[in-house]
């Protein structure tokens, strides 16, 4: 068998036609390619993932030690199964829970700033304001 032509499609998948000697095609496969995207979505939930086994919780707000890792692996969890299953209406979904959670990053940023001006508080919320905002961003692209 050898591979005669593709078609690739706007939502990058590749459709693979195989044809046997005589030409005729035998078959067609939808390969999903890996996109900028789609990688950055899969790191972000794979950190998720790894944030659940931080001796010490990661975020300031959470008290509660097993309501951040519940959170953590929910949050993984939701970004996971849906880059699987790539349903359009979730990702408008989480593009605006992931939007609201920008949006109080950057609004805990200047309290956080006055509670804790002694720890090196500042990169880290503006970093979790930038990766939030990233992932709503990313999130509504693939819607």
């Amino acid at each position: 068998m050898s591979l005669r032509g593709e078609v690739v499609s706007p939502k990058c998948n590749r459709t693979r036609k195989f044809y046997n000697h005589k030409g005729i095609k035998e078959q067609n496969v939808s390969v999903n390619i890996m996109n900028p995207i789609n990688a950055f979505l899969l790191f972000s939930a794979i950190s998720y993932f790894i944030c659940i086994f931080f001796p010490k919780p990661v975020t300031k707000n959470v008290k509660s030690r097993t309501f951040e890792r519940l959170f953590m692996a929910m949050s993984g969890a939701l970004l996971t199964l849906n880059l699987a299953l790539d349903i359009r209406l979730l990702w408008l979904t989480y593009a605006i829970i992931w939007t609201v959670a920008a949006g109080a990053s950057y609004l805990g940023y200047t309290v956080w700033n006055v509670l804790w001006k002694k720890e090196a508080s500042e990169a880290a919320q503006m970093t979790m304001f930038a990766w939030d905002a990233l992932i709503a961003i990313c999130c509504l692209l693939k819607f």
